[in-house]
């Protein structure tokens, strides 16, 4: 019986190799980082940090539905220079994260990716060979998730590993 509970051990660790946790820069998604840590820590494993931002089509796309076209056309100098400056806020962000859990003593990596978040997520966990998606979700149902959308809802529908969700406690 020990036996069997040491290769359990072994298998949990195993598959749990990487966790990987999306960010978006808010106190309500690094809600889980708590739960995160503990299960690192227990495992062994290693947390992806990760972060999407837009790419200039999706933010041109965007403003086109809110400003006539050639105001957006006139304007993508300027939407470039806020992606990239939004990309240099998130490095930070990521950076500091990065270097606070080191200092809790867990193996950490971190990413900035582009494009669609739920897309971006479910593509860095194949190409890092992701065990676990652990994330936050605000828990919406209904018209709230017709009108906003879910990325923690398109991630769970379309991963094919593990994800655990943690609804936040902003209510």
């Amino acid at each position: 019986m020990l036996e069997s509970a040491r290769a359990r051990d072994r298998s949990e660790r195993e598959m749990f190799e990487k966790i990987l946790v999306p960010l978006d820069g808010s106190e309500l998604a690094e809600e889980v980082l708590t739960r995160v840590t503990e299960l690192a820590k227990r495992l062994d494993s290693t947390v992806l940090l990760l972060q999407a931002v837009d790419t200039l089509s999706q933010r041109l796309i965007a403003l086109n539905g809110i400003e006539p076209a050639g105001a957006v056309a006139a304007n993508v100098e300027a939407v470039e220079k806020a992606i990239d400056a939004e990309k240099e806020v998130t490095e930070t962000y990521l950076a500091r994260l990065k270097r606070h859990f080191e200092g809790e003593g867990l193996k950490v990596e971190s990413f900035l990716g582009e494009g669609s978040p739920a897309d971006v997520i479910l593509d860095l966990a194949k190409e890092q060979n992701v065990g676990l998606i652990a994330m936050t979700t605000h828990g919406r149902g209904g018209l709230g998730r017709l009108v906003f959308g879910s990325v923690s809802d398109a991630v769970l529908r379309h991963s094919t590993i593990p994800v655990l969700l943690l609804r936040s406690t902003d209510k």
